[in-house]
């Protein structure tokens, strides 16, 4: 009878530990609110703006992309650049290997008669 006694005291004090672990779990996120919530109350009351460092990485950031993005535009310009050339001077080598045959034009000769034309002129003096 003793011994069924002290099983229920162990499954109380189990309890009694659960009990204990959930309050103290309950302490830490209520203070880790507060804690927030006082952080965010100083930074409001002393206009701190809490993101700055993010800001300024992001700024430090942004910096190097426009570098980045002038090269690869650099890039791809003198790539169309070379294509244009490449193509145009196939093309011209293509026309200039090309076999034109010649035939001689079928245009009806034109005769062509001078007819001599007079032209009266009044004497002038000097």
């Amino acid at each position: 009878m003793i011994a069924e006694i002290d099983k229920d005291d162990a499954v109380v004090l189990m309890d009694d530990k659960e009990e204990d672990k959930k309050v103290e779990e309950a302490k830490v996120v209520e203070s880790a609110q507060v804690q927030g919530r006082q952080a965010e109350s100083q930074a409001k009351i002393y206009k701190i703006d809490m993101d700055h460092a993010n800001k300024v990485l992001n700024m430090q950031e942004d910096e190097t992309e426009p570098a980045k993005v002038k090269k690869v535009v650099d890039v791809v310009t003198t790539a169309k650049l070379i294509t244009e050339v490449v193509t145009a001077t196939s093309e011209t080598v293509t026309t200039a290997s090309a076999i034109i045959p010649t035939t001689e034009p079928q245009v009806p000769a034109a005769t062509l008669t001078a007819a001599l034309a007079r032209v009266a002129v009044a004497p002038s003096r000097k």
